[in-house]
């Protein structure tokens, strides 16, 4: 004998259940989407503001770093780079954050004749989310050599790297110089601070490697760990932070009173528009 079909009610009564078991925030809001096309690369600045609004259950729980890599290509120039590997919630395999600095100038040369005058031009800061086998196809492809490795804690816990961390530091050091200076401020120093940088404030479990090739170009060396440079960057770290759990909360409460929809246009804020909501919940 079959069994009688639910009443429409149950039905409804059903669906409500499952919904209300879902959590409170959509699990599709990622900035982490790894992609297999090389060219879909980002601004720092649009990563860390996606960051800034995931919900502190995705924030901490969900996006851990569990290697820094320091990368330098084999090339004339050899440019230096670095990947971060994230472990997230449903992913078959890891993918890998692609960190690093160029010149706004299109060609090198343009970079080049900052060395001899004191003008610059704009640094490029960019990331790029991939997934396993397209990062180590891009590491072939630019015969990366391997500097230095960092391991991290794979499990969340208080001792975790976070995605949150990494991406909220890569944005402070963008911010602190945000000139291409071959001398001082170019791919060399960026590659060199994140990793002085990391090691200095955040719980390195394994180190591997050394820093020692890193930061030279024609026999010259463009990047040594300056401790006041550091520090200012570990200001603005914080001062990020307190900013975020201003956000956070804001959204908390927006999320609340007006649902999931909300939330998913928040992604979409300008710096200027998530500023006058800042503001207002300082006011309130």
């Amino acid at each position: 004998m079959s069994s009688p079909r639910a009443s429409p009610s149950g039905r409804q009564q059903g669906r409500n259940a499952r919904e209300h078991s879902q959590p409170e925030y959509p699990y599709y809001i990622s900035p982490f989407e790894p992609s297999q096309n090389l060219s879909e690369i980002a601004p720092i600045k649009m990563l860390y503001n996606l960051m800034c609004h995931l919900p502190p259950t995705l924030r901490a729980a969900y996006f851990i770093i569990s290697i820094a890599i320091y990368k330098q290509e084999k090339s004339k120039a050899k440019h230096e780079f670095i990947a971060a590997e994230i472990s997230g919630p449903h992913q078959s395999q890891s993918t890998f954050l692609v960190v690093e600095r160029t010149p706004q100038e299109t060609s090198f040369s343009g970079a080049r004749r900052t060395l001899c005058s004191r003008n610059f031009v704009a640094a490029r800061d960019t990331v790029i989310s991939l997934d396993r086998p397209t990062f180590d196809n891009l590491i072939r492809q630019r015969s990366a050599k391997l500097l230095q490795t960092f391991s991290f804690h794979r499990l969340p816990s208080c001792s975790a790297f976070l995605a949150v961390h990494f991406c909220r530091l890569i944005a402070s050091i963008s911010k602190y110089r945000e000139d291409y200076v071959l001398s001082s401020t170019s791919c060399y120093w960026f590659a060199g601070m994140i990793m002085a940088t990391v090691e200095e404030y955040f719980p390195v479990e394994r180190k591997s490697g050394s820093r020692e090739a890193a930061g030279r170009y024609n026999n010259m060396t463009f990047f040594m760990p300056d401790p006041d440079a550091m520090c200012s960057v570990k200001a603005n770290y914080d001062a990020r932070m307190i900013d975020e759990e201003r956000l956070q909360r804001l959204l908390h409460k927006m999320t609340r009173r007006n649902g999931e929809e909300t939330l998913v246009y928040q992604l979409a804020l300008s710096s200027e528009e998530r500023e006058t909501f800042l503001s207002a919940e300082m006011n309130t």
